[in-house]
């Protein structure tokens, strides 16, 4: 009776190992795909930083190019005036 108890306690051991194993399996996934996500989202959010920056910097040429004065272009476009006049040398050289 003794070994039918072990082989019982045995059985159901192994059981619950695999069920735990099962369990932590699926929660180590779904922590990758968690990571993955967010480190997706993170490039997008980066991706979408530098096109506002691309498109600010490109009204700031058109602006100057118009003859815009550069703390007016500054004002517009949101970008510094030390940026501004970056540009206005870059169109200019």
């Amino acid at each position: 009776e003794l070994k039918t108890i072990a082989d019982q306690v045995s059985e159901e051991g192994g059981e619950l190992i695999m069920t735990l194993a099962e369990r932590l399996k699926e929660q180590g996934r779904q922590e990758v795909m968690t990571l993955a996500e967010r480190l997706m989202e993170k490039g997008m959010e980066k991706g979408i930083e530098k096109g506002i920056e691309k498109n600010r910097r490109e009204m700031a040429k058109r602006l100057l190019r118009m003859g815009i004065s550069p703390e007016q272009v500054a004002e517009a476009s949101e970008l510094p005036l030390k940026e501004i006049l970056e540009i206005k040398r870059e169109i200019e050289s």
